[in-house]
């Protein structure tokens, strides 16, 4: 079972950067008109080959209900497993693809991106800067919670939506519950986002559940690094009670380019945000990291590894965690 939520932006849609031929630019007024009107994101969807020339063969092999039909194809959950949560390629095509498929190799049965998996957010960026990362992943499912850096030019996410088809999602998989969430599009918690997961969490019993989001909440960016200023504090205090009351497993974030953990509440919170973007000075150094994190899920419980690249050793090395790097 699963179930879907898809928050439809007012006002006009995106657009995708770079040239646009002239039926392209007559499709976008029209459904910019069509939105205007309250006719809807159906008709803006429906011409979505035309706004979005090249972008439609990726969206029906890699959008959200593919990834989840690939996934419920493959069979009911097993008793043990293993998922890999990493973000913020933001680009960065050879990084990128190095940190993908070490993720692949990993056997997982999925793979969630916290964000920022381009850096416009625009058809042509993903076209190229991504959908190569997708084709590498063939064959293992890949779910999305989009970030800053896919709002596009007109902030209303248009290609991530029209690529991905969700901007939030919750689902099970065996014991397990996986909701992600939009953060960034003001760099807020909406009350609707909020609604939505509160109602997510109380209406499943899985035993563990995980939330995957962009930007962290100020009160966990304070937690690993020196100077906390770009974590939203909309609804922030309302989420932290939130995940504690619902016994959240762990909470993944991104956007602060490399890695950290820490431990709030009785709740785990990763940052896995070094998939290509340049890593952040403002983390402790040991981790400023690429790197990427493998959860195993057994009837024994909830197993961790980081795997990242030590410029010390000059090769990616794995660690159980907590991996001890606090400020």
């Amino acid at each position: 079972m699963h179930s879907l939520r898809i928050k439809h932006a007012p006002g006009a849609p995106g657009r995708a950067a770079g040239r646009r031929s002239p039926a392209s630019v007559v499709a976008l007024a029209l459904a910019g008109a069509a939105m205007t009107a309250g006719v809807g994101y159906a008709i803006w969807m429906a011409m979505g080959p035309t706004v979005f020339p090249g972008l439609s063969t990726c969206a029906a092999r890699y959008g959200f209900d593919a990834q989840l039909q690939a996934l419920q194809d493959a069979g009911p959950a097993p008793e043990a497993f293993r998922f890999v949560a990493l973000g913020d390629s933001r680009g960065d095509l050879p990084v990128a693809l190095e940190v993908y498929r070490r993720a692949k190799a990993e056997d997982p049965a999925f793979i969630v991106s916290t964000g920022d998996v381009g850096r416009e957010g625009s058809a042509d960026d993903y076209l190229e800067a991504y959908a190569p990362v997708l084709e590498a992943l063939e064959g293992t499912p890949a779910f999305h919670v989009p970030g800053n850096h896919d709002r596009g030019i007109r902030r209303d996410y248009a290609a991530f939506r029209y690529l991905f088809g969700e901007e939030t999602f919750s689902f099970t998989y065996g014991d397990c519950q996986f909701i992600g969430l939009n953060v960034s599009e003001t760099v807020r918690l909406s009350r609707e986002e909020l609604e939505m997961l509160e109602k997510e969490l109380k209406a499943s019993d899985a035993r563990y559940r995980f939330v995957f989001m962009h930007i962290p909440p100020r009160y966990v960016e304070a937690e690993l690094v020196a100077d906390a200023r770009r974590g939203f504090t909309v609804n922030s205090a309302a989420l932290r009670a939130l995940l504690r009351r619902c016994r959240v497993t762990e909470v993944f974030v991104g956007h602060i380019h490399g890695y950290g953990e820490t431990e709030i509440d009785g709740v785990r919170y990763t940052l896995t945000a070094g998939a290509g973007a340049p890593l952040s000075e403002q983390l402790p150094e040991p981790w400023r990291v690429y790197n990427y994190v493998v959860v195993h899920v057994s009837p024994e419980g909830v197993r961790r590894e980081v795997v990242l690249f030590s410029r010390e050793d000059d090769d990616w090395v794995r660690r159980e965690t907590p991996y001890s790097a606090a400020p």
